[in-house]
């Protein structure tokens, strides 16, 4: 879903004179959390028919779950703190609507995503529904059309535009970063021989 932000964060951080390979220094922390956030993430691939939807729901709610502990834990890398933000509003949106995302119908046919409205008319999809009127926290629901020449059209809310940035600003910040010195703390060792000397 993010692929095309990631790719824009990518663009931006090569105009700002950084490199890709510099994406491997991040101090990320609980890579066991990315593995288990993987296996979710398959999971819901193969349960999202209308006869596996609660198990979809779980797997989508567990994922959250893990995916705050992940952003948590590494709350001090540059964008981490904006993209918890966006993801507590989705969520906070979802949660009040049955563990799926409202579509206002104007902005889907904006972007070009009418052919969709039946399938989110009928109920069948398990991650979206059409927005009514009785839809709760409509102001954070997707709401924000990103119609064609975008390359990849799509609607999204409030949350996703701060995911968007956070992504943008970590995978800049990320490129531009130099490794930490690995040189030896001189002035420790420095230290380390005057008190060996006082003890001759």
């Amino acid at each position: 879903m993010y692929l095309d932000i990631i790719v824009l964060g990518a663009i931006i951080g090569w105009l700002c004179k950084g490199r890709l390979k510099n994406l491997g220094n991040l101090p990320l922390k609980g890579i066991w959390l990315f593995v288990a956030l993987g296996l979710m993430e398959l999971g819901m691939v193969f349960t999202q028919s209308p006869d596996r939807r609660m198990l979809y729901q779980i797997l989508i709610m567990g994922s959250a779950v893990v995916l705050f502990l992940l952003l948590l834990i590494n709350n001090r890398i540059a964008g981490v703190k904006i993209i918890t933000a966006g993801l507590i509003l989705n969520f906070l949106v979802m949660a009040v609507n049955g563990g799926r995302m409202p579509v206002e119908e104007g902005a889907a046919v904006i972007s070009g995503q009418g052919d969709y409205l039946p399938e989110l008319v009928s109920g069948i999809s398990s991650r979206h529904f059409l927005m009514t009127a009785d839809t709760k926290l409509k102001v954070l629901a997707d709401i924000i059309p990103l119609p064609p020449p975008y390359p990849v059209p799509r609607v999204i809310s409030l949350g996703d535009i701060l995911i968007f940035a956070g992504i943008i600003i970590l995978m800049t910040w990320g490129m531009t970063s130099k490794a930490k010195s690995k040189q030896p703390n001189y002035k420790r060792i420095n230290d380390k021989i005057v008190n060996l000397s006082l003890f001759k």
